[in-house]
């Protein structure tokens, strides 16, 4: 658990909105998907990537992430 001030009215580490990009860091290997948000019968249709950031210490790898077509790339910086 993270101590913090007591937040009587809300939470704020609970997201409202549904964001674009959600990234968890320092993972032992890469892995990306895209989550599609269907709500109801006609869908909003939007679109997240969530993408696991590996450890660079043991992987020698960063994601890069282009911004217009949410697609990850990986780079390897290992011997």
């Amino acid at each position: 658990s993270l101590s913090c001030y007591p937040f009587l009215e809300e939470d704020p580490f609970v997201m409202d909105g549904i964001p674009d990009v959600l990234f968890a860091g320092t993972q032992h290997a890469y892995a990306t998907t895209l989550v599609e948000d269907f709500e109801g019968k006609g869908g909003h249709g939007h679109k997240t990537r969530v993408i696991c950031v590996p450890s660079f210490k043991e992987t020698g790898q960063v994601v890069l992430l282009d911004l217009a077509s949410l697609e990850p790339r990986i780079v390897d910086f290992s011997m």
